[in-house]
């Protein structure tokens, strides 16, 4: 499955009975809350359609940007603000239905891949499907799919920022 074409909820050929999709919604909303929790990552934002892909590196409540055109910015978090900025960006607050989709491997790390929509937002009169490829081990969401966005999280190599 390609990471930046996530297949709707709906799509989904396993998708479980209404029931035991709560156990899913939990799952994600547990996976993203993991991630506002460690020291730092590393990720890469890829999107295709406007040809753009940036670096980030989160270390604590700091926050480095590295563009396009290799320009390197720094920004501070404010209490709660990493946790609020993960929300914001991968809908993890306003999860609708989730599905388990085959398990992956991804650089010989087993993962649970789950399949989520989220509720309607910033105008939108319908909501939008999203991708995460879970940790077995840890727990952490290692890569995220949505329309147009492909985003790989590192957890163990981090480099030293960049600015």
């Amino acid at each position: 499955m390609s990471c930046l074409a996530p297949a709707p909820v709906s799509a989904h050929p396993q998708l479980p009975p209404v029931a035991a999709s709560a156990d899913w919604v939990l799952a994600v909303e547990a996976a993203w809350d993991r991630v506002a929790t460690v020291a730092g990552y590393r990720q890469i934002i890829e999107l295709p359609d406007a040809g753009t892909r940036i670096e980030t590196l989160v270390l604590g409540d700091h926050l480095y940007h590295r563009l396009p055109a290799g320009v390197c910015r720094k920004m501070y978090f404010t209490a709660d603000g990493r946790r609020a900025a993960i929300e914001w960006a991968a809908s993890a607050a306003a999860v609708e239905t989730a599905a388990r989709r085959d398990d992956e491997t991804i650089a010989g790390i087993e993962m649970t891949v789950i399949t989520y929509r989220t509720a309607p937002a910033n105008g939108r009169p319908v909501g939008a499907d999203h991708v995460i490829w879970v940790g077995k081990v840890d727990g952490l969401v290692h890569r995220y799919a949505a329309a147009g966005a492909c985003v790989t999280i590192d957890y163990d190599r981090l480099a030293s920022a960049p600015v």
